[in-house]
């Protein structure tokens, strides 16, 4: 299954299947993509990267970069927002393509945190597909 297909399914549809990084869904939380090797050791949890700047320093009208910095206003405006862990086939390719993603369920996240420059969101805790799906929408 491809992940825009995982998206719909858990009823967080893509607005772009070529260039977002996820979704806010029709459940009123937000998913989003984050590759696994670049999660990080810090203030005493586990980070992962949401948004490389300096990626797009020449590219800021990009609009899956535009996405992304919405996805990480709503978490820091306290949106519940969950991330779908991928592994990268190779990580020195451009751009990055998915390797295997977690079919069987996401981290939620919790507070941001800037990384020489870049924002991470720390992963709180595993939520699985079902408890997620049983959740509905966000209260």
């Amino acid at each position: 299954m491809s992940i825009t297909k995982h998206f719909s399914q858990i009823g967080a549809p893509l607005v772009n299947v070529r260039w977002s990084w996820g979704a806010h869904g029709r459940c009123g939380r937000t998913v989003v993509r984050a590759w696994k090797d670049e999660s990080i050791d810090a203030k005493g949890g586990r980070y992962i990267r949401l948004i490389n700047h300096a990626a797009y320093e020449q590219k800021q009208s990009h609009p899956g970069y535009r996405e992304r910095q919405r996805h990480i206003e709503g978490l820091r405006q306290g949106n519940p927002t969950y991330a779908i862990i991928l592994e990268v086939k190779d990580p020195l390719a451009k751009p990055r393509t998915i390797k295997i993603f977690d079919r069987g369920g996401m981290w939620e996240l919790g507070d941001l945190i800037s990384v020489e420059g870049d924002d991470y969101a720390r992963l709180v805790r595993y939520v699985s597909l079902a408890e997620f799906l049983d959740q509905g929408p966000a209260t």
